[in-house]
């Protein structure tokens, strides 16, 4: 298992990990704090992996699945072969914390 950090302030889409050719990323759990009243979208490349997730200010949200979480867990979200995995916020803003991920080849 590797770990990515979250932290970003620009709207639109942010790059949290680059694409590899050959690869996916598969996440195992994510945590991310919102500084803002936003809402946030998980991509693979330009595809979204999930739809508007809303937070308010001061918020939180963290999710993994399995009950030998990492080593064991199952993935939340998986991106596409070779495409970044990206965070789109719906506005300026500060949003932190971490990914759990692996690299998949396909």
């Amino acid at each position: 298992m590797k770990t990515a950090i979250i932290d970003t302030t620009t709207a639109g889409n942010n790059v949290i990990l680059t694409g590899i050719p050959g690869k996916r990323f598969r996440i195992y759990a994510y945590m991310l704090f919102s500084e803002s009243q936003n809402y946030f979208i998980w991509k693979s490349g330009s595809t979204a992996l999930s739809g508007q997730m809303h937070m308010t200010a001061g918020s939180n949200a963290a999710i993994h699945l399995g009950d030998q979480w990492p080593a064991g867990g199952m993935p939340v979200l998986q991106t596409n072969v070779g495409d970044d995995f990206v965070i789109y916020l719906d506005q300026a803003h500060h949003a932190g914390g971490h990914i759990t991920y692996g690299e998949v080849t396909v």
